[in-house]
C-alpha cells in the first residue's frame, strides 16, 4: 500500500533539496506507489528518442524526471514562502 501524499497534481511546490533547490513549479504528475512527483521545469534530463515516421532522424528531447516527494514543499503564493500544511494555503 502506498503512503498518503499531501501533494496533488496542479499544486505549486518549491524544491527544498537537490540540484534544483529553490526552484518553484507546478506538479504535473504524482507517482503514489513510488512516492515521487514530476514538477514542471525541475530535474530536467535528456531523453534519446528513436527514429520513427514522425521523426525520421530521431533526436534528443529534454524532459522532467520524477523527484522524491520529501524534496518538495507546498508553496503559498500569497505569502511567497513554502508551507508545511495545506491548511496554511
Amino acid at each position: 500500500m502506498a503512503a498518503k501524499m499531501k501533494i496533488r497534481r496542479d499544486d505549486t511546490v518549491v524544491v527544498v533539496a537537490g540540484n534544483d533547490r529553490g526552484k518553484t513549479g507546478r506538479v504535473l504528475l504524482t507517482l503514489r506507489d513510488k512516492g515521487r512527483v514530476v514538477v514542471e521545469g525541475v530535474n530536467m534530463r535528456w531523453k534519446h528518442m528513436p527514429k520513427s515516421q514522425e521523426q525520421p532522424e530521431g533526436g534528443r528531447v529534454q524532459r522532467e524526471a520524477p523527484i522524491h516527494v520529501s524534496n518538495v514543499q507546498l508553496y503559498n503564493q500569497k505569502e511567497g514562502r513554502p508551507v508545511r500544511r495545506r491548511a496554511d494555503l
